[in-house]
C-alpha cells in the first residue's frame, strides 16, 4: 500500500480542510540593517520547522538603514497568519506584508546559464539559442568558447527555462530568489 501525500495539514487539531489547504505565500519583510538581523529571520523559520523556498535581500533606502527581504514560503493561511505575527514580534522587523494575500503584485527572478560553446554541434547551438529566445533570454557574455545567458522571468517560467536549458550540459546555472513589489498604486512597505 503508498501512502498518499496530501496538500492539508495531517493535524488532528488542524481546521476544515478548506481553510487548511497548503499554499506558497510571498513575504515582503522590511527589517533594520544590522548585522545579525537576517540571521535572526531564518533562524526564525528553521527553529521553527518553516521552510523557506526562495529568499532575496537587499537595502532599500538611501541611508542604507532599511533592508528589504522577500520569502517565498509555504503553508496554510492559519499557520501563515502566526509566521507574520511571530516575525512582526522580532526587533529588527519594521514591517511584515503578505503580498500573496494582500492584492496584485508583481514577482521576477533572474537565472543565468553559461554553456561552452566548443561542446554544441551547429546544430546544437542553434538548438539552445532558438531555447533561449522562446524565453526570451538576452546573450550577456560572449566569446569563442563560451556563452552565458541571462532570463528574467516569473519563477515558474524560470523553473521551465532552466529544465530546457539542462537539454544541453551547461557549465553552470545560477537562479536568484524573486524580487517583488505590489502593483498599482500600493505602497512597498
Amino acid at each position: 500500500m503508498t501512502k498518499q501525500t496530501s496538500n492539508y495539514s495531517q493535524s488532528v487539531y488542524a481546521p476544515a480542510p478548506e481553510a487548511d489547504r497548503i499554499k506558497t505565500h510571498t513575504l515582503s519583510i522590511l527589517v533594520e540593517n544590522q548585522p545579525g538581523a537576517l540571521s535572526k529571520i531564518i533562524g526564525f523559520f528553521t527553529g521553527r520547522g518553516y521552510n523557506i523556498d526562495a529568499l532575496s535581500v537587499a537595502e532599500t533606502d538611501q541611508n542604507s538603514s532599511l533592508s528589504r527581504t522577500i520569502i517565498t514560503t509555504s503553508g496554510a493561511d492559519i499557520v501563515l497568519e502566526l509566521i507574520k505575527a511571530q516575525l512582526e514580534s522580532l526587533i529588527q522587523v519594521r514591517s511584515v506584508k503578505d503580498l500573496t494575500v494582500s492584492g496584485p503584485f508583481i514577482a521576477r527572478e533572474v537565472a543565468l546559464a553559461k554553456f561552452s560553446l566548443t561542446a554544441l554541434s551547429d546544430g546544437d547551438r542553434t538548438a539552445l539559442e532558438d531555447a533561449a529566445d522562446d524565453f526570451e533570454a538576452r546573450v550577456i557574455s560572449k566569446t569563442q568558447k563560451v556563452i552565458v545567458f541571462e532570463c528574467v522571468n516569473t519563477a515558474e517560467q524560470i523553473e521551465k527555462f532552466v529544465t530546457r536549458m539542462r537539454r544541453f550540459s551547461p557549465l553552470g546555472i545560477s537562479r536568484s530568489g524573486i524580487a517583488a513589489v505590489p502593483s498599482g498604486s500600493a505602497p512597498s512597505r
